[in-house]
Formats: structure tokens, sequence, C-alpha cells
């Protein structure tokens, strides 16, 4: 089963797991976000980025280590089986407002995919054919329990980092309502350069500040102030006036560190 740990210095997670862990993963989490045009938005890439790294992992590209799986000696002659007392568990670290936001936002496409009217006008809208559909559907709950418990481990680790108040408080206001629709589109219209702001302005601090800082900019990304407002019609101004998608705009003085001590 796939885990999901802080790492030292708090700088983001380690998720570590076997090849299958991590290939369920990556095909559950890129079902869930639906077929193009649907991933086209901001939101989708940016989960898509963890995708691309899930599926580094269980390729082989990321790290390594070996771990007992209990088959001891006593068991293998028990059972008649001559097999080695280790696996080999896939590793790769993730950034804290990376993969928090992931989190967040997978909820909408968790409601909208396991909702039948979302799921099939996704479906209609992408041109997918009904026997592809066939095949989506039969995923469907497999694909949203898969996600859904990555969640649950995200939010685990960061209860480990942040402590019960921070971490009962936050789980509260992200998974407050105001009406039938906000569940499935809270997030999906989001300006992700936001998160590289949050991001600049947590890794950037010493070890130590994290533990505090850590709650204080995941309920910026859940409540969104207006700097958040002010960064979205910034680049929403940027992109129409070049006439680029909003996607393409990049921030001056964004520049992730080159060696980070995670």
């Amino acid at each position: 089963m796939l885990s999901i740990e802080n790492t030292k210095n708090l700088a983001g997670v380690t998720l570590s797991g076997t090849y299958d862990d991590f290939y369920e993963l990556y095909h559950s989490m890129s079902n869930v976000l639906g077929p193009p045009p649907e991933t086209d938005s901001m939101t989708a890439l940016r989960i898509l980025g963890i995708c691309y790294d899930l599926r580094h992992c269980f390729m082989g590209h990321r790290e390594a280590e070996i771990t007992d799986n209990g088959f001891h000696d006593e068991l293998q002659e028990f059972h008649g089986l001559k097999h080695p007392s280790t696996n080999v568990h896939f590793k790769v670290n993730l950034l804290w407002m990376e993969v928090m936001f992931a989190a967040l936002a997978l909820d909408d496409y968790t409601n909208s995919y396991g909702n039948d009217k979302f799921f099939s006008q996704m479906m209609k809208e992408a041109g997918i054919e009904e026997d592809q559909k066939l095949f989506y559907d039969r995923m469907r709950l497999e694909d949203i329990a898969q996600v859904r418990l990555f969640q649950a481990k995200v939010w685990k680790a960061f209860r480990e980092a942040s402590g019960e108040a921070a971490y009962k408080r936050l789980y509260k206001k992200a998974k407050e309502t105001e009406g039938y629709y906000v569940p499935y589109f809270r997030y999906k219209d989001f300006c992700t350069h936001y998160i590289d702001e949050l991001e600049m302005k947590y890794l950037y601090v010493e070890p130590e500040k994290r533990e505090k800082l850590l709650p204080r900019l995941v309920r910026k990304m859940i409540e969104r102030g207006e700097d958040y407002y002010e960064l979205h019609r910034t680049v929403s101004s940027y992109a129409a006036t070049n006439n680029i998608d909003p996607s393409e705009v990049r921030l001056v003085g964004i520049e992730y560190p080159q060696d980070l001590d995670w």
C-alpha cells in the first residue's frame, strides 16, 4: 500500500510503494481528471504534473529502496516456496504546496466523475465512443477509491506536520460547501500561479519555521484572499493582451531551489 510521509525538513512529502501502488494510482488519477478537453484546465495540468512523477516512479526513474516483506525462512519452509525476503519499493518526493493543492482540487474531479450526469456530459464533450465510455464506467468506483485514499494520506501527513488543531480547522474548511455546484467546480478555474507564489514563501524559510507556516499557506489556498484575486486578474489580463493561454504565463521571480534539502 502506498505510504505518504513528511520529509525531514518538511519541504514536502515522500510517496513510497510498490510498482502496483504507483501504477494503479497513476491510472486512477488520470481517469478521474477525465479526457480532453477537461484536462486542458490549469488545475488539471497541475495535477497531471503529479501523475508525471507517479508514472516515472513505476517506470523506475525515481528512487528505489529494499524493504523487508516478512517472508522469512520459516514461512518459506512452511509454504514450500523459495522467495526473497525483501521487496523493492519506489519513492518520490513531492513539494507540500503541490501535493496539498492536488488533494484539495481532486474533490472537484472525484465528485463530478462519480456523478452520472456529469460523467455522461464529460464523455460526450470529449467525443468518447460508447465502448470507451463503458470502460471508464466500469473503473469509476475503483478509480475514486484510489484517489480518495491518496487524499486521505496527504491529509494524514498534514496532520502530523501541523498538529491536530490546524488539521481539524483546515480539513473542515476545505470540505465546506455553499451550494450544490460548489463541490464540483471549486478549484477547476484556479489560477495555479498562486501555488508557485505560496511555494516560494514556503521553501525559502528556515525549516524550523515550516511547521507553523504550512497551515497558514494551506488556509490561503482554501480561502483565496485579495492577493489571490489580484494575481488572477494580472495573469488573465496579460494572457488576453498577448493572445496566449493563461497557463503559458510565467511569473517573474519564481525560482525553485536547484538543490533542495528535503
